[in-house]
């Protein structure tokens, strides 16, 4: 019966040692725990022994399916464990976003990543076009995961939420370099302290998905909990290539996540002197190099605006109004945000917020709506302490915003333009001299509803003006409403830039 029960133990290592070799447990501690295990068996399978008569084919059987299912429980326990961590008490350290063993530590230019070459070609972080990782050089830290590590990643550094990106990819085998940028990865960026840092979670051969427990604008601890990949894989953690960054892991050290630490920023500012950098940027008359542009809206006028600024080197933010998600979608769009639909006060409160946060003293303003221009123009020496305004004061740009004074000024300056009258009641526009076809139009559109968002209504007839003049003066105010001749032109086509 022993040399049964032998046999269902070397049953066991032949079993486990090829899954062990490929998932990159450690045959040595692998062969050890099969051992240990086996010798449970042996002795499990001798007392049964003892109450039922068993032969040597079901005691070798009995050693092999117990050893075996006894490690694969072992290893489940062991890959879904979540064990507490505590973090460094300090905010100068960037901490490992996995466990795992560095597999390597490798410098990026430009956005590209040399993993591997394959017919002379690199693999490139596409998703992080959109960050100042990808124009900036880069230092990228690979993290491989066994099946023994615990698979429940955390946040490097504490700070926002900026970033988060899911692709499904290929689920290839990690052994292959080129794999790692064609499996599916899910690619989270965080910012803080004006460090900004990308973790990418990289699936394996067997893996079908990655869960992410953070959103954007998710604000996250140092060492929280990011998200978990099922079944093993790779963490690769990007940092920016700085002189004040010292990267202080290697190739072939075992990390913790969220305690070991792999990077020191060595001049971390503090409050005091981050505010003292702010007010000497405000004094300053140069232009610093990180300054770059805020485009306000995202339709195909901001898409225009963050295309014609990127191809040029400029770093271009977007602020989306509610439904305007075209302009973010650009390869040159760094960074968005939503942009709040309240008063003049929210909006400038929430603008003056963005730049204290991120530092955007000294950025541009780019409006593409009449509305956006108009808070522009109304709060023009507040907002010209902080940015650079594309947009006049008000008292220079009300004669374009309101169509009244657009009219007024073109018949005192003798430019020719449509017949226009401007009713004040139902009364008032019965006594129209005026030729029809005519259009309703709105003098400006300072709220969004189906009369401002179409712009004109046509009107063919006097009994059609004063129904849909009734209706426009339940949207808009009646002395907003213009009534104006309809001059027939040509055939607009309008296209979207390249």
């Amino acid at each position: 019966m022993h040399s049964c029960m032998l046999a269902g133990a070397l049953l066991a290592l032949m079993t486990s040692i090829p899954p062990a070799w490929k998932w990159q447990l450690g045959i040595r501690r692998t062969f050890w725990v099969i051992v240990a295990l086996a010798v449970l068996s042996d002795l499990v399978v001798a007392a049964i022994g003892n109450i039922f008569a068993l032969n040597e084919w079901t005691c070798a059987g009995l050693v092999w399916a117990l050893t075996v299912a006894a490690a694969f429980a072992f290893l489940a326990y062991r890959f879904y464990r979540d064990p507490e961590r505590k973090a460094p008490d300090r905010n100068d350290v960037v901490v490992s976003p996995a466990d795992g063993e560095v597999i390597y530590i490798r410098r990026s230019h430009a956005g590209m990543l040399p993993v591997s070459k394959k017919h002379g070609h690199s693999y490139t972080l596409t998703e992080l076009t959109k960050t100042t990782l990808h124009s900036d050089d880069t230092v990228v830290i690979g993290i491989s995961m066994n099946f023994s590590d615990v698979h429940v990643n955390r946040a490097p550094i504490e700070g926002r939420v900026t970033f988060h990106r899911h692709f499904p990819g290929r689920f290839g085998s990690l052994r292959k370099p080129e794999m790692v940028f064609e499996n599916e990865r899910a690619t989270t960026v965080i910012e803080g302290y004006g460090l900004q840092v990308a973790v990418v979670q990289i699936a394996s051969r067997l893996v079908r998905q990655i869960a992410v427990f953070v959103r954007e604008g998710q604000e996250v601890a140092l060492g929280q909990r990011l998200g978990v990949i099922r079944l093993g894989s790779q963490v690769d953690l990007v940092l920016p290539a700085r002189n004040d960054l010292r990267i202080t892991t290697q190739v072939g050290e075992r990390v913790c996540a969220g305690e070991s630490i792999i990077a020191v920023l060595e001049c971390r500012p503090t409050a005091n002197t981050a505010k003292q950098a702010v007010h000497a940027k405000h004094r300053s008359d140069q232009a610093s190099p990180q300054e770059g542009a805020i485009v306000i809206g995202g339709h195909y006028r901001g898409l225009g605006l963050v295309r014609s600024l990127g191809r040029r080197g400029i770093p271009v933010w977007i602020l989306e109004p509610e439904g305007e998600l075209l302009a973010s979608a650009s390869r040159y769009c760094r960074n968005r945000f939503p942009w709040p639909a309240g008063d003049d006060s929210e909006q400038l409160d929430y603008l003056f917020a963005l730049a204290t946060r991120y530092q955007l003293d000294g950025w541009a303003l780019f409006p593409t709506h009449d509305e956006t221009a108009a808070l522009f123009a109304r709060h023009h020496a507040e907002l010209a302490r902080r940015f650079r305004l594309t947009t006049p004061p008000w008292d220079v740009l009300r004669w374009a915003y309101d169509k009244r004074l657009t009219y007024q000024l073109a018949a005192d300056i003798g430019v020719d333009q449509p017949k226009t009258f401007f009713p004040k009641s139902q009364e008032e526009l019965s006594k129209l001299d005026c030729s029809f076809p005519v259009i309703l139009k709105p003098a400006f559109k300072r709220q969004l509803n189906r009369f401002t968002r179409d712009k004109a209504w046509r009107v063919e007839d006097r009994r059609a003006l004063a129904v849909r003049y009734e209706e426009a003066c339940k949207l808009v105010a009646p002395d907003v409403v213009m009534v104006q001749e309809l001059i027939s032109g040509g055939l607009m086509v309008a296209a979207l830039p390249r």
